[in-house]
């Protein structure tokens, strides 16, 4: 069945406190394309579902370039066009160095983590070079730990929101992961 006889309903919005960006209270996360735990998508049933959520309103688009390597980002790429940049917010991570520790298929272990200026930059171009943007609307820190904390990180997200590449700068906490003095650090010292 298509979808043509079915009425959207009205979506809601909100403005993500601190920043400009209003998004849909129902995001798209594509982190189901980037692995094959809740099924096998080809890249042109991905399109199709991100266009679909397009088309009822969700404007939020949450992605990684640790999602399948490079694979969810670069399918976000015909949604932007199908949609047009100005109409969605979208958001990716960093952290993660896949070209040095690529993963294994299936597993939901750590990875190299990289958070250097100069690794944030250099993976902030490969994101923007697969998605053909010239911003990224909510940049994040994957996973971050304490250790990596540090002020040079922050300055050279400061950097990148001045030189027009991200325009807000957040963290990104995985349930099965995650860590709670990580999730406090940054929403009341780093805010």
């Amino acid at each position: 069945l298509g979808t043509s006889h079915l009425v959207a309903p009205r979506m809601n919005y909100r403005t993500i406190p601190g920043t400009d960006l209003t998004v849909s209270l129902l995001g798209f996360g594509n982190f189901v394309f980037g692995t094959n735990w809740w099924g096998d998508f080809t890249d042109a049933q991905a399109v199709c579902l991100q266009n679909q959520a397009v088309d009822l309103g969700v404007n939020f688009f949450d992605t990684a370039p640790a999602y399948g390597n490079g694979r969810a980002e670069s399918l976000l790429q015909p949604t932007i066009e199908y949609a047009g940049r100005d109409r969605l917010v979208i958001s990716t991570k960093f952290g993660y160095d896949f070209q040095a520790d690529p993963g294994e298929s299936g597993s939901h272990r750590e990875r190299k983590q990289d958070f250097s200026p100069a690794f944030i930059r250099d993976e902030l171009e490969r994101s923007l070079k697969r998605m053909a943007i010239e911003c990224i609307d909510l940049y994040q820190a994957h996973n971050i730990k304490l250790s990596h904390f540090r002020d040079e990180l922050f300055a050279e997200l400061d950097k990148l929101v001045d030189a027009g590449k991200i325009r807000a700068w957040g963290v990104a906490l995985g349930p099965a992961i995650g860590w709670i003095e990580e999730g406090h650090e940054a929403m009341l010292r780093r805010q």
